[in-house]
C-alpha cells in the first residue's frame, strides 16, 4: 500500500471522552479520516474528515489498479473477515458475538490489513454483506467497510448475506428463513449463489404455505439464526442452520456477471430492505 497508512486504534475514546466507543484511525497520504462506534447508540458511527479533497470512497488514487479484496460479514453472531489476494488466496478469520460487533470487529480487521500491508498488494475492493440478518450487526459491518474504503480508496459492494451461505453455491435450490419479529418472517429463494427471489415478509400462515409448496418442489431449507419458526416439526427438522462468510461473499461476487457487480456498487452500502410478498408459486428445482 505504497504511500498509504491505515491503523486501528482500538481504545475506548469519543471526542476525547474515555468509555463512550470505539476509534478507527485511518490516514491517506497524511490526511486523517476517523470512524467512531458508539456504545452509548449501540451500532452508531459517524466519520469525521479532514484534508480529503474532495474524495469519496471508490475513488481511485491516481496510478493504483485493483488489488486484493476486503470481505465484511456480519449479520449473525458468527462473523467474518476474509481477504483475497490478487491471485485467489483466502485468509479468514471468525468471531463471535451475541449482542454487538463493535468490539470485536477491529482485531480481525487490522489483522487482515497488516497482512495485506506486508505483502505489499493493496486492497482494491471492499465487499460487505447487507443481511438479512441483525440490523445493527449489518450496520457495523457497513460502516467498517465504508471507514476502510476512506482510507484505502477502494470502492465498496454491498453483498446479500444469504449468497455467502454455504449451500448457497448448489444448483438445487436453497429457501432461506429468517425471523423478523413482531409475528413476521422472511424467506428468500437461493441457487447457484444468485438470488432466485428477493426476500419478502410474510405472516405465519403466509410462511407455512411457502414452505410447503417450496419443500414440495425440491428446495432445502435453511436459516442463519436459531428460532423456532411456526411451522410443521417435519418441516422445523428439515431447516438447516448455516451462518455466512466473508469468504462466501467473494465467492457470490466471482459467480456474478458484470452487470450484477455494477449494481451492488452503484449505490452507498445499506442494509437489505425486507419488502411485502408478490406471492407465485415456487419453481420445480
Amino acid at each position: 500500500m505504497k504511500g498509504q497508512t491505515f491503523y486501528l486504534t482500538c481504545g475506548h475514546t469519543l471526542g476525547g471522552r474515555p468509555g463512550l466507543g470505539l476509534q478507527i484511525k485511518g490516514q491517506i497520504k497524511g490526511q486523517t479520516f476517523y470512524l467512531f462506534f458508539a456504545k452509548s447508540l449501540g451500532f452508531c458511527c459517524g466519520i469525521g474528515q479532514s484534508g480529503l479533497d474532495g474524495r469519496e470512497p471508490g475513488d481511485r488514487l491516481p496510478g493504483v489498479e485493483a488489488g486484493a479484496t476486503l470481505a465484511i460479514e456480519t449479520s449473525t453472531p458468527r462473523a467474518s473477515v476474509a481477504l483475497v489476494t490478487a491471485d485467489g488466496a483466502i485468509e479468514q478469520r471468525f468471531f463471535q458475538s451475541d449482542r454487538s460487533h463493535n468490539a470485536v470487529l477491529f482485531g480481525p480487521l487490522r489483522e487482515l490489513l497488516v497482512a495485506v500491508e506486508k505483502s505489499g498488494e493493496r486492497v482494491g475492493r471492499i465487499l460487505v454483506g447487507s443481511g438479512p440478518g441483525s440490523y445493527s450487526g449489518t450496520r457495523v459491518g457497513i460502516a467498517a467497510a465504508q471507514g476502510v474504503a476512506m482510507a484505502v480508496s477502494a470502492p465498496v459492494a454491498a453483498v446479500p448475506s444469504v449468497l455467502a451461505l454455504d449451500g448457497s453455491a448448489g444448483l438445487r435450490g436453497l429457501m432461506v428463513i429468517g425471523d423478523a419479529r413482531r409475528g413476521t418472517w422472511w424467506v428468500a429463494r437461493v441457487a447457484s449463489r444468485r438470488l432466485m427471489e428477493s426476500p419478502v415478509l410474510l405472516d405465519a400462515e403466509q410462511l407455512r404455505a411457502v414452505v410447503r409448496e417450496a419443500v414440495d418442489s425440491g428446495w432445502e431449507l435453511a436459516s442463519m439464526e436459531s428460532s423456532v419458526y411456526p411451522l410443521d416439526p417435519s418441516l422445523c427438522k428439515a431447516i438447516r442452520r448455516v451462518d455466512p462468510s466473508a469468504a462466501g461473499l467473494w465467492m457470490a461476487w466471482a459467480a456474478a456477471d458484470e452487470a450484477q457487480r455494477q449494481a451492488w456498487t452503484a449505490d452507498p452500502p445499506r442494509p437489505m430492505y425486507l419488502k411485502p410478498p408478490h406471492i407465485t408459486s415456487a419453481h420445480r428445482v
